[in-house]
């Protein structure tokens, strides 16, 4: 159906859908269309099943997946030749080469993606349609969209702290940007002298947790969440992460679940509920279940394909009311819980002062952006959190 006004709509997760049904939902108008596409990169057929379950939540006029799927044993390890690769790529004489490969490679991928585009789109366009992008700063199809839709206007959705940081990149094309902490960084854009009417809130956060409920009433979600078996003990809540592009050493699991103990008066009163992190390798995950049971603290991991896919923000509700602490290491994960669970006697805890002791091996563009990011972490999203 032909439409005066397409609104297209970006994913790579979960949370991703959720956020822009939000913005769908606030943003909708008499007779428009609104499309969801799964961007197109590699990922998990479990997460792509999730996220197309999940955007049944709004009535979206198309929903189309340009994702390239990988098995649910696909390991995110890096492989030495990405390690070779993230180390020397920045070198002045290689990077000129790289850059120049990299750009021919990408506009190959562009020319494939705009026929992919058009072939879905055509059905719903005139020369008088009217565009909006809701993109995420880092999405694949960011850059084929812009070029079929040169005067469309362009609109951001967090998924992620990176994005604070991305959308200042002098390379990201501008535009609105929706996000869970408006208020806290426009001060920091204010503080830093740049302009921050670009900053927008994310409409309707309040029905986040109904629309988390819904979501856990997914039969096969609730029988992975029934196997677990959870003690009447009081919780904390573990967000694992995918941090083994800082070429982090074996030992890391261990000492960081340490440095989690260290904070607790009496570490074996809790049982421990662990959400990996669905891009995290499978050599930290035995790392970490080794150490626990080495400890015989009590613990349970979701570690179901269909749990590990599912946002720790929409799984979290399960377990509100009997968590008494969450921790992370910078996952975006524990952050977005301060916010939209409110009014809860929960201690959220973050430390990025234990991570920069471990990145020293760190390729350069990983290492400088953790730097650089920091202080984002540090002055805006962590309002509710706790350092440790």
């Amino acid at each position: 159906m032909k439409s005066r006004h397409v609104r297209i709509f970006l994913s790579t997760s979960q949370i991703c859908t959720i956020y822009a049904t939000l913005l769908a939902k606030a943003t909708r108008q008499e007779g428009d269309a609104a499309i969801l596409f799964i961007d197109g990169s590699k990922r998990k057929q479990g997460l792509i099943d999730l996220i197309t379950k999940t955007s049944k939540i709004y009535p979206w006029t198309l929903l189309h997946d340009f994702s390239i799927p990988m098995g649910e044993d696909h390991d995110y390890n890096p492989t030495i030749g990405k390690n070779i690769t993230r180390k020397f790529k920045n070198w002045p004489f290689i990077k000129s080469i790289y850059d120049f490969m990299l750009k021919k490679h990408m506009d190959r991928i562009d020319i494939h993606y705009r026929k992919e585009l058009l072939l879905q789109l055509n059905p719903y366009l005139t020369k008088d349609t009217q565009i909006s992008l809701y993109m995420l700063t880092q999405t694949y199809l960011n850059r084929p969209l812009m070029q079929l839709f040169p005067s469309a206007s362009i609109n951001y959705i967090e998924h992620g702290m990176g994005d604070y940081y991305y959308i200042l990149d002098p390379k990201t094309p501008k535009g609105n940007f929706y996000c869970l902490f408006s208020e806290g960084y426009k001060k920091f854009l204010t503080k830093n002298g740049q302009s921050a009417n670009w900053v927008k809130n994310l409409p309707d956060v309040n029905s986040f947790s109904e629309i988390a409920k819904q979501l856990n009433n997914d039969q096969e979600n609730k029988s992975n969440v029934d196997k677990l078996k959870i003690p009447e003990l009081p919780i904390v809540f573990i967000l694992l992460e995918a941090v083994d592009m800082y070429n982090i050493k074996s030992a890391f699991w261990s000492e960081y679940l340490n440095h989690i103990f260290l904070q607790l008066e009496k570490p074996k009163q809790y049982h421990y509920l662990l959400k990996p992190h669905p891009m995290q390798s499978a050599d930290s995950m035995v790392a970490t279940i080794k150490h626990l049971d080495s400890l015989g603290y009590s613990y349970s991991i979701l570690d179901e394909s269909q749990l590990i896919n599912t946002s720790a923000e929409v799984l979290f509700s399960i377990w509100e009311k009997q968590t008494r602490h969450v921790f992370c290491l910078f996952s975006s994960g524990c952050y977005y819980l301060s916010q939209l669970y409110t009014g809860t006697n929960i201690q959220y805890w973050y430390s990025t002062e234990f991570l920069s002791h471990y990145i020293s091996n760190a390729p350069p563009q990983f290492k400088k952006m953790f730097v650089e990011i920091r202080p984002i972490i540090e002055e805006v999203l962590t309002e509710k959190c706790k350092s440790y």
